[in-house]
Formats: C-alpha cells, structure tokens, sequence
C-alpha cells in the first residue's frame, strides 16, 4: 500500500494506539510506502492531493480539493471495498 502526493499535502500516520508514526510534508511526486502488517490511519490535509494504491489499484480520491480527511483506515480489505471491490 502505497501513500503518493500530487501536490504538496501533509500527511500524518497514527498506529492503533493512536501514537503518531509519522508527520510529514510529501513533496509533489513524492511515494510513501505503508508499513505492512500494521494497523494505521491517516490523517491527510488537502486530501485530493494523494493517490492511495493498494497493490497495483488506485482507490478513488479520499477528499475534495483542500478538505482535511480524518481516520482513514490505512487497511486494503477497507480500501479495497472504498474502491468498489475492483
């Protein structure tokens, strides 16, 4: 699973005792890689500004244009039934 920006965008990852991992501002292009095997969320400012892919599948946009995304469940079973199963 993999956290890539389009734009600048703030990204912050919490893991399932809501300890923050990481706290960062990706870089256009810029390609986040999540840790496997754990239970992350993120936090994402300028939410359109990431593509999330599971695998090799883009999950459609998590935000609109400049709205902060809160508690996204960084999991592929989750992602994956987001992006319509496909």
């Amino acid at each position: 699973m993999s956290l890539q920006a389009k734009e600048l965008v703030w990204v912050q990852i919490h893991d399932a005792n809501g300890m923050v991992v990481k706290d960062m501002v990706l870089q256009p292009g810029f390609l986040f890689r999540v840790p496997e095997g754990g239970n992350f969320v993120a936090t994402l400012g300028n939410a359109a500004s990431v593509k999330v892919r599971v695998g090799s599948q883009e999950v459609p946009m998590v935000g609109a244009p400049g709205e902060m995304v809160e508690g996204l469940k960084l999991n592929a079973e989750t992602l994956r039934k987001r992006a319509g199963g496909r």
